[in-house]
């Protein structure tokens, strides 16, 4: 189900002629994004056990990186028009800022809502966060 999704949230977006960097997508839980910086990408995740879907800031082995955005939290999160989920996870080798969505996959009626809510939130993370990184 999960490399429908991200197959079929590809091809709505392409349809659309959104301008946005889509990979081959895989049957994985997540959707990887670049958006031209080298330190942070855009992850699109989608948990069947939470019925949530989420766009996050992921960050890979940089904690300078997250706490450069995190200088900029109020700012960020007053572009985005949301409060964000900053999770440093020092413990871990990567760090995230998360938006995150009550939504089921299970349903494929509901898939259209879905991929609005990510391709709007793709959008604007990349043009809000490639400011501050």
């Amino acid at each position: 189900m999960q490399l429908e999704f991200w197959t079929e949230l590809k091809q709505y977006a392409e349809d659309r002629g959104e301008n946005i960097g889509f990979r081959k997508p895989y049957p994985q839980n997540w959707y990887d994004i670049s958006f031209g910086v080298s330190d942070a990408h855009i992850s699109l995740t989608v948990n069947t056990r939470e019925n949530e879907t989420a766009c996050e800031i992921y960050i890979p082995n940089s904690p300078e990186t997250f706490d450069m955005l995190y200088e900029h939290k109020e700012e960020i999160e007053s572009e985005i028009g949301e409060s964000l989920d900053w999770q440093e996870l020092p413990e871990k080798k990567a760090s995230r800022i998360k938006l995150i969505k009550d939504f089921s996959i299970t349903n494929e009626d509901d898939w259209a809502e879905a991929f609005e809510w990510m391709i709007k939130h793709v959008k604007l993370f990349e043009s809000v966060f490639s400011q501050y990184v």
